[in-house]
């Protein structure tokens, strides 16, 4: 029987769900990932987030040739949803047929976009991880700004990381998450480079290179929509 892990808005995306098969530990899956595991009827599976979060299923006969799928039930309304994540029972798991199965996102998280499975604008990736090396390497090496540097620093390390992210767990991240992290990183970077004590020809070419990547983000959403 399959299982797989599907979270809405990216959730939980670097954790992991334990999977006990009659209270003994079976599995261990992540967001997005796809398992097999041989259930028979009268099976009981656990599935456990953080020691908090539970869910349970007792395999019946009409779910033998259905896969499961464990996911976060959360209220449409937005002060709601923000109650339900302290709820234990958040975590679900429901047995699908092979057709839902294959559109569980649709089903289960009809507003959620769609996953990143195109390729990436290299020129966004490699621009917003130059920015983050240029801003790191200011800091360390030439920046006099004492009241600065370190904030300077660590958007820095921030668009380092947020790049290598978004490369670990392409294929995960919904496009609009995608969209608004660059954007937010964009509009930090734009605020950093303007208070750099650096020469224009270099301030300019830096503000040139941000504002190159927020429009064509921009533009790539339009295509998108």
């Amino acid at each position: 029987m399959k299982i797989k892990c599907i979270f809405p808005h990216n959730y939980s995306i670097i954790r992991n769900v334990k999977i006990f098969l009659n209270g003994k530990t079976a599995s261990v899956i992540t967001y997005g990932e796809e398992i097999e595991l041989p259930l028979k009827v009268g099976d009981k599976v656990e599935f456990k987030l953080a020691y908090y979060f539970k869910a349970k299923i007792k395999i019946q006969e009409s779910d033998i040739d259905k896969n499961l799928i464990v996911f976060y039930k959360f209220r449409d309304n937005f002060l709601l949803a923000i109650v339900d994540s302290f709820n234990p029972s958040l975590l679900q798991v429901k047995s699908f047929n092979d057709t839902d199965y294959d559109n569980v996102v649709s089903i289960l998280y009809p507003e959620n976009e769609k996953a990143l499975n195109y390729k990436y604008d290299m020129m966004v990736v490699i621009f917003s991880f130059a920015i983050g090396l240029f801003f790191l390497g200011h800091s360390i090496f030439l920046s006099k700004q004492e009241n600065l540097k370190d904030f300077e620093f660590l958007v820095g390390g921030i668009n380092i990381l947020a790049v290598v992210i978004l490369l670990f767990n392409k294929g995960k991240i919904c496009f609009n998450d995608y969209k608004m992290r660059i954007i937010a990183f964009c509009v930090l970077n734009l605020g950093t480079a303007l208070f750099l004590d650096i020469e224009y020809i270099y301030k300019f070419l830096l503000v040139a290179v941000i504002l190159s990547v927020l429009i064509r983000i921009l533009s790539q959403s339009l295509e998108t929509s």
